[in-house]
């Protein structure tokens, strides 16, 4: 009677969680923007027009190098099109259209892209499956000793939730005020994508349910984490790519999980959690002075900082050149 309980409860949130999505995701979106060229319009006119001239002035033919571009219909009318096929991370796959033109005024052109699920959506899925087996755990065992952990992952998406406010509003990149505001704050918030690795720990400390099912809740929301953190340092990379250069951005990288692991080992062992730089500066201070000052006392710390940043390091890199053999598999 308990499993059936327990089936009955998984189809249905299965079904809600479905539901709720399927009304969540955008059907349409309007992106704006404004630039003044000076130049008259009959010459703005008459270069945009033409498809053979959108690889000069594309954005996406900038950013990635990879992309092939296909030209279809009459050049400069009605129906022409241009489609193009890239990294899935810059420019992806998409067709522009002329839906409309009138003379030195106005060109109207529709973009296609092809209906998938997103890395995104299937993210989403992946945390609510997650979410659905703790539910499950709770309803069996009757314990709430895993409630933490969709706190944890709240607090993992915060820095992926950043950077994708980032890149769908360009002007907050093009601000450097914005952008490093943005940053910092994704910054103290980025170890705590990877920082759920460590809820393993508690693995050995809980024995209400079975091991399998304990390992599989305790990773599945672990995993969760690191692929939003991944997704969000990508993002940081391709930020930092477009307004300082690829040669700037690799090193931010190795920096960037560095802190990480150093954050990850302050916030398992010492307790601090990414808002105490100011809710509680000096205790955090304090310690880590001591801990830069007594470096070989501290070894146990550094330790862990320097295997954890190491680990991520090529957890990172390996994921993403993963991405490259899927698309070499297209």
């Amino acid at each position: 009677m308990k499993f059936f309980r327990l089936f009955i409860f998984f189809l249905l949130s299965v079904i809600i969680v479905i539901a709720v999505m399927t009304f969540m995701l955008p059907t349409s979106q309007i992106i704006s923007r404004t630039i003044t060229i000076n130049a008259p319009a009959t010459a703005v006119y008459n270069y945009i027009e033409k498809q053979e001239n959108f690889n000069k002035w594309s954005v996406w033919t900038q950013q990635d190098s990879s992309a092939v571009y296909t030209f279809t219909g009459t050049d400069g009318i009605v129906g022409a099109t241009t489609s193009w096929k890239g990294h899935p991370e810059i420019s992806g796959e998409g067709k522009i259209e002329i839906a409309s033109l009138e003379k030195d005024k106005k060109i109207v052109q529709q973009f296609n892209k092809p209906i998938a699920a997103t890395l995104h959506e299937w993210l989403l899925l992946s945390c609510a499956f997650s979410c659905l087996m703790l539910a499950a755990r709770v309803i069996v065992t009757g314990s709430g000793m895993y409630l933490f952990l969709p706190w944890n992952l709240i607090l993992a998406f915060v820095p992926y939730w950043i950077t994708r406010w980032m890149i769908s509003d360009v002007s907050l990149i093009e601000n450097k005020y914005s952008r490093y505001a943005l940053l910092g704050v994704w910054l103290l918030f980025i170890p705590n994508s990877f920082y759920i690795i460590t809820d393993l720990f508690h693995l050995s400390h809980i024995s209400s349910a079975p091991k399998w099912f304990d390992l599989l809740l305790i990773f599945s929301f672990a995993w969760n984490g690191i692929l939003a953190g991944v997704i969000s340092l990508r993002r940081v990379e391709l930020i930092l790519n477009i307004a300082q250069g690829k040669n700037f951005s690799i090193p931010i990288v190795f920096v960037v999980m560095w802190l990480c692991g150093f954050g990850i080992y302050i916030g398992r062992y010492l307790r601090f959690n990414s808002w105490d730089i100011i809710t509680d500066p000096f205790s955090l201070v304090a310690e880590i002075g001591d801990m830069l000052i007594h470096p070989i006392e501290n070894g146990f710390a550094w330790g862990m900082t320097f295997v954890y940043s190491v680990f991520m390091t090529f957890l990172y890199f390996t994921i993403k050149k993963l991405s490259e053999v899927f698309v070499a598999a297209r």
